[in-house]
């Protein structure tokens, strides 16, 4: 499904910030390595984005993947206002972010024969 594909490859690419900053807290080893840690399952998540991006295969079934996307940013977004979130410092565009994410990430979860039958209806 190309709309995958393209949610993916913005995804992966906006993503890159985040990644340059959590890759710039390793620079003290100590809390780059809490920080990460707690990150990690957001690591894996945009490695996904990039594998998707270059139609590389994953684990498990897109629609599966896309959940898990949605359903980690939901998890960061909620953590991101409570005192245990390390983003509960972040302003508000990096917390609206999950928000988007975790959006999107839903709308990416259609079955593939689903969005081909609405694309096939739009033409």
């Amino acid at each position: 499904m190309k709309l995958r594909k393209i949610v993916a490859g913005v995804f992966a690419i906006a993503g890159l910030w985040w990644a340059m900053g959590l890759i710039l807290t390793m620079l003290v080893p100590p809390i780059g390595i809490m920080i990460n840690l707690y990150f990690l399952p957001g690591w894996l998540i945009y490695v996904g984005w990039w594998r998707i991006l270059y139609s590389q295969p994953v684990k498990f079934s897109p629609r599966i993947f896309w959940l898990l996307s949605a359903l980690l940013h939901l998890a960061y977004y909620g953590l991101s206002h409570t005192d245990i979130g390390l983003t509960s410092m972040d302003a508000d565009l990096s917390r609206n972010w999950w928000l988007v994410v975790a959006g999107i990430s839903c709308i990416c979860i259609v079955p593939k024969n689903v969005a081909e039958q609405v694309e096939a209806s739009d033409s």
